[in-house]
């Protein structure tokens, strides 16, 4: 049965709750269960039919603890369009090269969404979305950061050097990153 409460539907509202509660327990828990629903939410909306079901059930099943969204980086924290993190084209994907930072449960994510420029001159235009597992060479997680709060919730930089990408898991189409 759908419901609207305030213009929300029935979902979308016990989220909002559930978030509540929980972030008055631990924001650090809370703020991990939302990085990861954002991911999920992100392959369900734009990945194909393969990507789906390579990605969700491992979460919904509780095989994979986190996913991880990593957009920011050291030099372009809130300026999303001018990354350095770039996706070279390659024959039967990219070359993955660059370092992504203050990103949530790194370290214990069964995949990571990764933005990467693969037309640096089409700014924001030019960004496409990656789909990037702990087992791919050439990918490193750094140690966590030292924080003052939500230590609970480790935050890491990513590090990709010479990473092949296959074009299977670019989510979406390219360069619509910056929109997913």
């Amino acid at each position: 049965i759908e419901r609207q409460y305030g213009g929300l539907e029935a979902g979308v509202m016990g989220y909002v709750m559930a978030v509540r509660e929980l972030g008055q327990g631990c924001g650090a828990t809370t703020v991990a269960m939302m990085v990861t629903n954002m991911v999920a939410e992100a392959i369900a909306k734009y990945g194909n039919d393969a990507q789906r079901q390579e990605f969700l059930p491992p979460l919904r099943n509780g095989d994979w603890p986190a996913y991880g969204f990593s957009l920011s980086e050291p030099g372009s924290g809130s300026d999303a369009a001018s990354l350095k993190t770039y996706a070279q084209r390659t024959d039967g994907g990219y070359i993955l090269n660059g370092v992504k930072s203050w990103v949530t449960s790194g370290g214990y994510c069964g995949v990571y969404l990764v933005m990467a420029a693969t037309d640096p001159d089409m700014k924001a235009r030019g960004i496409s979305a990656f789909l990037v597992t702990p087992d791919t060479p050439g990918f490193a997680v750094t140690k966590p950061e030292e924080k003052l709060g939500l230590r609970g919730s480790a935050t890491t930089q990513l590090v990709f050097e010479d990473c092949f990408i296959p074009t299977s898991r670019r989510l979406g189409d390219e360069g619509i990153g910056f929109t997913i």
